[in-house]
């Protein structure tokens, strides 16, 4: 009896450290992006998010993200969101199944920084 009682705890701590990122710190963040001067339009992945400074909620794919602003009078500006592993993946040990759903949810990432302020160049003439 005493067997089967450890072998069922032992199940439950491993199921209950299922998907840990994902539970922990979610699929989405939310990220800032302004611009100097303010008005820019944003583009994230070709699709259009709002116009600085706009909060933009992103899932945490493991694509990368392409971002451009752009204004008129102004050169446009590129450059992509950075990323780093998420710690709280680490939860998962040796669960592979945990791992998995991390990696397809894309919470084995986070963004970072969340905020981000470019300032655009006027167009020479």
């Amino acid at each position: 009896m005493k067997k089967v009682l450890r072998i069922a705890i032992l199940f439950i701590l491993i199921i209950s450290f299922e998907n840990c990122a994902t539970i922990f710190s979610g699929s989405k963040t939310m990220i800032s992006i302004n611009t100097i001067p303010e008005g820019a339009k944003v583009q994230i992945n070709g699709i259009e998010k709002g116009i600085t400074p706009v909060k933009v909620i992103l899932k945490k794919k493991i694509f990368k993200n392409n971002v451009t602003v752009t204004k008129e009078g102004y050169q446009s500006k590129n450059f992509k969101l950075k990323r780093e592993f998420n710690f709280i993946s680490v939860l998962n040990l040796f669960n592979w199944i945990g791992w998995g759903i991390d990696y397809l949810t894309g919470s084995v990432m986070s963004f970072n920084p969340k905020y981000y302020e470019e300032k655009l160049e006027l167009l020479k003439k």
